[in-house]
């Protein structure tokens, strides 16, 4: 093992001497500039000393070139495989199970009060789950339900758009792709349901609102919807609009430091390269 080593690390270095002393001493060597020509001379007379120098030389180079290339591609890989959590900007504060409202008032502390919306999600442990036909959603097992639920402030946050109409009995598809959909599907079941029964179901009209972020692919529902249905909505995270207010990390830091631990924040700023 160790006599491979050192040929490894002194090969590289005497295979140069020897090319720089046969190109010193051939014919074509008056050819060569003043400058090579000199540096050829003295590797080519000190072949003994150089050698071993020169390995490492072309040794480290190279390991500097494969460590660069690997971490190149490795961002690249991280970068298309990262999938955003919230509108790039945005400071998403989880409550797992946190108070809301308390919450919300250490946010506002930190933020404009404006710019803070709201979440739901449902409270029931059965099934639930939202159909649109061409519109890939979250998947329905996963501890958050797919669709976002909320009230107008969260669909504006949705469309980056302060204008977008909102009606309390329609679904709102956000979404990068030109889609023609007029109705949108919730499938659910309620805790008084037999295990066996099947889900059920409600449609909504629907509307189709192009999204300010291709990675915003979603379907708003409102809260009043969930409500009716009797699936009992509750806080699931508070998001700080981007279009009404950018978070910096100092922000963010500070906002920490006020939450208790049953909530944490992220600041959505699209794919990071790890630290070395």
């Amino acid at each position: 093992m160790i006599l491979s080593i050192i040929l490894f690390l002194v090969a590289p270095g005497v295979f140069v001497g020897l090319l720089c002393g046969s190109v010193f001493f051939a014919s074509e060597a008056a050819r060569l500039s003043p400058v090579v020509r000199l540096a050829a001379r003295d590797v080519a007379l000190g072949g003994h000393r150089t050698a071993a120098p020169i390995a490492v030389t072309m040794v480290l180079t190279a390991c500097a070139i494969v460590v660069t290339s690997v971490a190149v591609a490795q961002s690249a890989q991280g970068r298309a495989w990262y999938v955003p959590q919230a509108r790039h900007g945005a400071l998403l504060v989880k409550l797992s199970n946190a108070d809301p409202a308390v919450t919300r008032a250490a946010l506002q502390r930190e933020v404009p009060a404006d710019s803070v919306v709201q979440r739901d999600q449902t409270t029931q442990d059965r099934h639930f789950g939202v159909d649109v036909e061409g519109v890939d959603l979250p998947d329905v097992e996963g501890v958050i339900p797919p669709g976002f639920i909320g009230d107008k402030a969260l669909l504006r946050y949705l469309t980056g758009n302060a204008a977008t109409p909102y009606d309390e009995g329609t679904a709102v598809v956000v979404t990068p792709h030109d889609l023609d959909v007029d109705t949108v599907t919730i499938r659910y079941s309620l805790r008084t349901d037999d295990d066996g029964a099947a889900a059920r179901t409600k449609s909504l009209p629907a509307t189709v609102v192009k999204s300010p972020d291709r990675q915003v692919n979603e379907v708003f529902i409102p809260t009043t919807v969930i409500r009716v249905l009797g699936l009992a909505p509750e806080a699931e995270s508070l998001i700080v609009d981007p279009s009404r207010h950018r978070t910096t990390a100092a922000e963010q830091e500070r906002v920490q430091r006020r939450l208790t631990d049953d909530a944490y924040t992220f600041l959505e700023l699209g794919y990071q390269a790890p630290v070395a």
